[in-house]
C-alpha cells in the first residue's frame, strides 16, 4: 500500500501535470517527483540502530 500511495502522490501527478509541457520541463517535474518519492522511501524504511 505504501509504495502505491507514494507513487500516486508523487510520480503520477507529475506525469499528468506535465502533459502539455516542453520536454525539459517534463523532465524537471519528473526528476523532482522522483526525488520526493525516494525521500519518502528513506523516511519510511530507514532503520535507526547500531549500524547507522
Amino acid at each position: 500500500m505504501f509504495m502505491d500511495r507514494n507513487e500516486c502522490e508523487t510520480v503520477i501527478p507529475a506525469a499528468h501535470d506535465s502533459e502539455d509541457d516542453v520536454f525539459a520541463t517534463k523532465l524537471a517535474k519528473m526528476e523532482r517527483s522522483i526525488d520526493v518519492f525516494l525521500e519518502n522511501l528513506k523516511v519510511k524504511f530507514s532503520l535507526e540502530g547500531e549500524w547507522r
